[in-house]
């Protein structure tokens, strides 16, 4: 046990080296009445344009399988990113990359090899890492919260439903529902610098359930 902890504090020691402070502040929300009308859009995802790199505690559960580890996602030039998600041991789940819009499988542990895990991951992570620039049409949708705005965004991806913080301006909900097979809930919690330090990915037809929580204050 002692053996463990000495050597899950040394990665987690690793991994925080390759990070580094960051400090901005992005309005995520289009200018409703501006925008009513305009087909060239750019939706900004959750995480802001000019973020780097960040570790995450991950926990991954799909029906019965239960995974915890680390996930790292390092932006390592200005057209490619990597996630990376290893068990305490070192032991890597997924390398992925995506370099100049396309989805690369650097790494890939048996388990996950499958196509249609590899497809929503590959959605999840676009949807919150970066712009989309198919968006068409954003409309105002009416909500009976006034804390909370409504936004359906139509693009090429597909329709999604965000449900944006009237004051702060934080993204805390994602919807999408394409098919009755492919469809997901992405909630964010606990802002700090424009980074949600809670990511909870659900898709409730897979039975698939992703935790991030942020390491790096």
């Amino acid at each position: 046990m002692h053996r463990f902890r000495m050597r899950n504090s040394i990665l987690i020691s690793l991994l925080f080296t390759l990070l580094c402070p960051f400090s901005y502040t992005q309005d995520r929300i289009p200018d409703s009445e501006r925008n009513k009308d305009n087909t060239e859009l750019k939706w900004t995802p959750v995480f802001p344009e000019n973020f780097r790199k960040g570790l995450f505690r991950m926990t991954f559960d799909i029906s019965k399988n239960h995974i915890t580890g680390f996930l790292l996602i390092k932006k390592t030039s200005d057209s490619s990113t990597s996630i990376v998600f290893t068990n305490e041991f070192g032991i890597c789940f997924f390398y992925f990359e995506f370099c100049k819009g396309k989805f690369l499988i650097r790494t890939l542990f048996p388990s996950f090899e499958r196509k249609a895990l590899l497809s929503l991951l590959e959605k999840d992570f676009r949807l919150i890492l970066f712009p989309d620039t198919t968006i068409k049409k954003i409309k105002v949708m009416q909500n009976q919260d006034l804390d909370v705005q409504n936004y359906k965004v139509y693009s090429g991806l597909g329709s999604y439903q965000y449900y944006v913080d009237s004051k702060t301006k934080e993204i805390k909900e994602i919807r999408y529902i394409q098919t009755i097979f492919n469809k997901a809930i992405i909630s964010l919690k606990q802002y700090y610098a424009d980074i949600p330090w809670m990511i909870n990915i659900f898709h409730p037809v897979q039975k698939l359930r992703i935790k991030l929580v942020y390491l790096r204050p």
